[in-house]
C-alpha cells in the first residue's frame, strides 16, 4: 500500500525543472537532496526489506478506494485502468526509500501525452525522423544516446545540426544544442560526467564549431564504472516534443522502435534529462530562462494533432522515404559488387592459370606415346578447356569463353604462373551456349540497373566464405566507397551480331503486372534465336542494344514494361538456393523459375538498409503489409507513467527497487491473461522467475526473443547466459514438474519480414533490438531496457508505461506486421527451434549456438570479448 510520505511527495508544488528556472547555473544534481531528501539510514534499511518484500509477493488486491489513492499521485487528465493502477502502486513503492530511484522528479512520475507517430522498422528510418525534427527546432535540442560511433547515423545528425545552423542564421537566431553519450575514459573514474571540448568532437565525426556557428553545442560524455552504463536514447526538442528509441546512433543490421510523444509527458522526459545531464547547463536551455514563444505548437483549439496535420509528419513522404531508402541500398549494393567483382577476378584468374598448367603438365612431362593413359588424360582436360570456351561462339561477337581461350593461347606456358599476370576466367558458359550456367545469388536490382544474372556477369556471393568477405566488405564504409569510385563504367552500347546474346530465354507469362508482382518467367528450350518475346524483355526501354560489360559479357537491361518493378531474380539452378522450412519448399527439379512478389524485394531492399552486405530473402511471399511507420489514429491524451532506473557501477549489484523493474515484475503478477515481450536478450534471473510463476497461473507467456544475440557477452559470469540456454532451462523446469505448464510458456526466435527462419544474430544480418512489453492488450511499456542483467542492475534506463488499448494494439499489430516471429520463429516446447516441413523435417536449426554452460565457458568466452574489445 503507498504511504502518505509518497502521496506527499507526489503532490509536491516543487520539481527539478522548477527549481533549476529559478536558478539556472546551479548543477542539477544538487537539487533533489534539497528538494526530495532520502529517509535516514535506519528507515532506508527497513524499507530495503519490506519494498523488496513487496516487489517480490506483491501487496494484494487493492481495493477501488486503494486504486484511487494511487490514481492521485500521477498527473492523470482520465483515471487509468486498473492493471495501470495496480502496476503503478508497485513503481510508487520505490520512492518510499529513494524519490528519486525513478529519475525524475515524484510529481512528474505520472502524466499524460499522446502519441502520433511510432516506428517499427530499420535504424535509417528512425534516424529520418531525428533530422526532421532536429531541424525544426526553434530554440533548445537535447539528444543522448547510448553509443555514438562514426558511422551514417552519425552523420545523419551531423546534417540535421548543419541544416538546423542554416535555419537559425536565417532567422538571426541561437539554438542550444545538448548532446550526452557514453564512451568509456578514464576520467570518468573521477567525475563521471565528461565534458567533451570542441577539439575532441572531430573524433567522433562531430560537425566543427564553424560548421555550426548558430548553435552553441555542449557535449558530455557520462559512465559510471565501472559497469554503471549510459544506455539511454532519447531526442528533446523545445520541450513540445519527445522521441524515445531502443537504437543507438551508430549503424548496425537490427529492427528497431520509436516512439514520439507530445504533451505533459514532455515535460517529465525534461526533468528527467536534467537530472541525466548532472552537470551545470553553460549555457542555460531558454525554456529555463523564460517561456518559450511557442510551447504548444502541437495544439489547436486544445486538441492535438495527428497524421498529415501534425507538422512532424506532415513533412514525411513516407512513399517517398521508401524510394530513398532503396536508392541508399542501391548505392550499398553497387559499391559491394563492385569489389566482389574484382575478388571474383583475382581468384579466377588463379583457377584459370592452374588449369591451364595441369593442361601443359599433361601434354609435355607425361604425354609420351609410350604412356597413352597420359595422352587420355590430356584429351580429357583439354575437352574440358575446350567445351568451357565454347568453340562456336555466335558471328560478330566475341565471347568471354573466347577472350579467356585467346589468352591462354597467347601465354607462355614456360613462365611462372602469376595471378597478377591473370586472364578472365568466367567459371560458366557461354550466354548463346546449350546448358545451364552456374547458378548465381538472388541479388536486389532496381530496374535501372544492369542486369547480370546467370552466366551474365553476377558476382558469385554463395559461398560462406563469400559472403563473411562481404560483410568484411562494409565494416568501413568510406573506404568501401572510395573503392567503388574507381570501379570501371560500362561501356556505351555497341550492338551486335543478333541482337542478343541471352541463357535460356526467359519469357514472361501473361500474368498481369499491375497487382503488385513480377510476372512468372519460365525456362525454355535454348535455340538459334531469341523469341520475340525473349528480345522484348532483354531489350533496353530506349530500344538500344545491348552494353557490353567490363569483362566482356553482354548488359541485359529490363523491358520498359517492368521500368516500374523492383525485381528479385532466382537462380537457373535451384540446387543452391533450396527453400526448406515449416511451410516452404523448392523442388531443385522444377523447371520453372518464379521470380520473387515485388513487395517482398522491396522489403528485404529495405531490411538490408543497415547492414555490412546484403542478405538474401528466403520467403517466396510477402504476407501482409511491412509498415515502417505506425501512424496511430487520433486520441486524446492518456495515462503515462515514467518507468525508469539510474545507473549502478559497482559489481553484483542485484536492486529490483526501481520504478523499472517494478513495472516489468508487475506486469507478470497483475496479468490475467496474457504478457508479451520482445527484447533482444532475456536472462535476468528476477524476470526469469516472474515469467515461470506467471506460467503456473495459466497466464500466456509469449516472448520474442533474438537467436544468439550477444551470446559473448550474456556468457561472462554472473550476466545470466545466452538466450538459448535460458530458454531451454525454462522449459526444462515447467516440464520436469509434470502439470502441462510448458504449454502456456511460448518463445519465438526473431524471423525478419524477409526471412522463413530464423537467423543466429552474430552473422549481424537480420537482428532485432526492440524492447517491447504488453500486458493484457491494456499496458504497454516500451524504451530502453532489455531484460537482461545489465538493464535490469546496472544500466540507466529510460521507459514509458502507456494506459491505451488502442495504442497497444497499433503496436503489437505494427511489430507483427514488420517480422514474420509469429508466423516462423516458434520453438518446440524442449525450447529448439525444429524444421517442420519439408526434407529437413525434425531437424534442428543450423543456426542454433549450443547450450553448453559452466565456469570454464563463461571464462573462455570473457577471454574472447577482452581479445576482442583489445583488437
Amino acid at each position: 500500500m503507498v504511504n502518505q510520505r509518497v502521496v506527499d511527495l507526489c503532490h509536491s508544488d516543487e520539481t527539478v525543472t522548477s527549481y533549476l528556472a529559478k536558478t539556472p547555473n546551479k548543477a542539477p544534481y544538487k537539487i533533489p537532496k534539497k528538494l526530495f531528501p532520502k529517509p535516514n539510514p535506519f528507515k532506508r534499511l527497513f524499507f530495503r526489506y519490506e519494498v523488496k518484500k513487496e516487489l517480490h509477493h506483491g501487496h494484494g488486491e487493492l481495493t477501488q478506494e486503494e486504486l484511487d489513492r494511487v490514481a492521485s499521485c500521477g498527473k492523470f487528465e482520465k483515471r487509468p485502468s486498473d492493471l495501470f493502477l495496480q502496476m503503478y502502486a508497485d513503481v510508487l513503492l520505490c520512492l518510499e526509500r529513494d524519490p528519486m530511484s525513478g529519475l525524475v522528479s515524484p510529481p512528474l512520475l505520472g502524466s499524460t501525452g499522446t502519441i502520433p507517430l511510432s516506428i517499427a522498422s530499420v535504424i535509417p528510418d528512425i534516424m529520418q525522423h531525428y533530422y526532421d525534427v532536429i531541424i525544426r527546432a526553434e530554440h533548445e535540442v537535447i539528444l543522448a544516446t547510448n553509443y555514438w560511433q562514426p558511422s551514417r547515423s552519425v552523420t545523419k545528425i551531423g546534417d540535421a545540426l548543419r541544416q538546423l545552423s542554416k535555419n537559425a542564421g536565417e532567422k538571426n537566431s541561437k539554438i542550444v544544442v545538448k548532446l550526452m553519450y557514453d564512451r568509456g575514459a578514464l576520467r570518468q573514474f573521477v567525475h563521471n560526467h565528461t565534458p567533451v571540448p570542441p577539439k575532441g568532437w572531430k573524433a567522433v565525426d562531430l560537425p566543427d564549431v564553424a560548421d555550426i556557428p548558430n548553435l552553441q553545442m555542449e557535449v558530455i560524455n557520462f559512465h559510471r564504472p565501472l559497469l554503471g552504463t549510459f544506455h539511454s536514447k532519447y531526442l528533446i526538442v523545445d520541450r513540445k516534443v519527445a522521441l524515445l528509441n531502443s537504437n543507438n546512433i551508430q549503424d548496425r543490421p537490427n529492427v528497431e522502435m520509436m516512439v514520439h510523444l507530445e504533451g505533459p509527458i514532455v515535460d517529465s522526459l525534461f526533468d528527467m534529462a536534467m537530472l541525466s545531464w548532472h552537470n551545470a547547463l553553460k549555457p542555460a536551455l531558454p525554456s529555463l530562462l523564460g517561456p518559450l514563444s511557442d510551447t504548444s505548437a502541437q495544439r489547436d483549439d486544445g486538441r492535438y494533432k495527428f497524421g498529415k496535420q501534425n507538422p512532424y509528419i506532415a513533412c514525411k513522404n513516407i512513399e517517398e522515404a521508401s524510394r530513398r531508402a532503396r536508392g541508399d541500398l542501391k548505392r550499398q549494393h553497387t559499391e559491394l559488387l563492385a569489389e566482389l567483382e574484382r575478388e571474383r577476378q583475382q581468384r579466377a584468374y588463379g583457377r584459370g592459370a592452374e588449369l591451364w598448367d595441369s593442361v601443359r603438365e599433361a601434354f609435355t612431362i607425361n604425354g609420351t606415346t609410350a604412356d597413352p593413359s597420359s595422352r587420355t588424360r590430356g584429351a580429357e582436360l583439354w575437352d574440358t578447356v575446350r567445351d568451357a570456351l565454347h568453340t562456336n561462339p555466335p558471328p560478330g561477337e566475341t565471347t568471354r569463353g573466347w577472350t579467356m581461350r585467346d589468352a591462354l593461347l597467347r601465354r607462355n606456358p614456360s613462365e611462372e604462373r602469376s595471378p597478377s599476370r591473370g586472364f578472365s576466367w568466367a567459371w560458366s558458359r557461354d550466354p548463346a551456349a546449350d546448358g545451364r550456367s552456374r547458378p548465381a545469388t538472388i541479388h536486389h536490382v532496381e530496374p535501372s540497373d544492369v542486369i547480370r544474372m546467370n552466366g551474365l556477369g553476377a558476382p558469385m556471393v554463395d559461398s560462406p566464405k563469400e559472403m563473411s568477405r562481404a560483410q568484411s566488405l562494409h565494416e568501413n564504409h568510406s573506404i568501401t566507397a572510395q573503392k567503388a569510385a574507381s570501379a570501371p563504367e560500362p561501356q556505351a552500347p555497341i550492338p551486335n551480331g543478333n541482337g542478343i546474346a541471352a541463357p535460356s530465354p526467359i519469357v514472361p507469362t501473361s500474368q498481369s503486372a499491375t497487382d503488385g508482382t513480377v510476372p512468372i518467367a519460365v525456362e525454355q528450350a535454348p535455340s538459334s534465336a531469341p523469341t520475340p518475346a525473349a528480345q522484348d524483355f532483354a531489350k533496353p526501354p530506349n530500344g538500344s542494344a545491348h552494353a557490353p560489360l567490363p569483362n566482356g559479357s553482354v548488359d541485359h537491361a529490363p523491358a520498359a514494361n517492368l521500368a516500374r518493378h523492383s525485381v528479385h531474380y532466382s537462380p537457373q539452378n535451384a540446387v543452391d538456393s533450396r527453400l526448406t522450412s515449416r511451410t516452404n519448399s523448392f523442388d531443385s527439379d522444377s523447371p520453372v523459375r518464379t521470380t520473387m512478389h515485388t513487395s517482398l524485394a522491396k522489403v528485404a531492399a529495405h531490411l538490408n538498409l543497415g547492414n555490412n552486405c546484403e542478405v538474401e530473402a528466403t520467403a517466396t511471399e510477402l504476407e501482409g503489409e511491412f509498415r515502417p511507420h505506425i501512424l496511430h489514429k487520433a486520441h486524446e491524451p492518456v495515462p503515462i507513467a515514467m518507468v525508469s532506473r539510474r545507473p549502478h557501477g559497482a559489481p553484483g549489484h542485484k536492486d529490483i527497487r526501481t520504478p523499472q523493474n517494478a513495472a516489468w515484475l508487475g506486469a507478470f503478477r497483475y496479468a490475467q491473461r496474457k504478457v508479451l515481450i520482445q527484447t533482444p536478450t532475456f536472462n535476468a534471473s528476477p524476470v526469469v522467475s516472474a515469467a515461470l510463476a506467471a506460467c503456473r497461473r495459466g497466464i500466456e507467456v509469449v516472448l520474442y526473443l533474438d537467436l544468439g544475440f550477444n551470446d559473448q557477452g550474456e556468457m561472462i559470469p554472473f550476466q545470466g547466459g545466452t538466450n538459448e540456454q535460458v530458454v531451454s532451462k525454462m522449459y526444462g523446469i515447467l516440464r520436469d514438474e509434470g502439470k502441462g505448464h510448458e504449454k502456456n510458456l511460448k518463445v519465438y526466435w526473431y524471423t525478419g519480414k524477409d526471412q522463413i527462419k530464423p537467423m543466429n544474430a552474430k552473422v549481424k544480418q537480420r537482428n532485432c533490438h526492440v524492447k517491447f512489453c504488453a500486458v493484457d492488450d491494456q499496458v504497454g511499456i516500451v524504451g530502453n531496457g532489455n531484460q537482461d542483467t545489465q538493464s535490469w542492475f546496472h544500466s540507466q534506463e529510460i521507459n514509458i508505461m502507456v494506459d491505451s488499448p488502442a495504442i497497444v494494439k497499433e503496436w503489437i499489430d505494427g511489430l507483427n506486421a514488420n517480422q514474420n516471429t509469429l508466423t516462423f520463429g516458434l520453438v518446440d516446447d524442449d525450447g529448439i527451434w525444429r524444421y517442420r516441413d519439408g526434407e529437413k523435417k525434425g531437424q534442428p536449426l543450423e543456426d542454433l549456438g549450443g547450450l553448453k554452460t559452466g565456469l570454464l565457458v563463461s571464462l573462455r568466452e570473457l577471454f574472447r570479448m577482452v581479445k576482442k574489445a583489445r583488437g
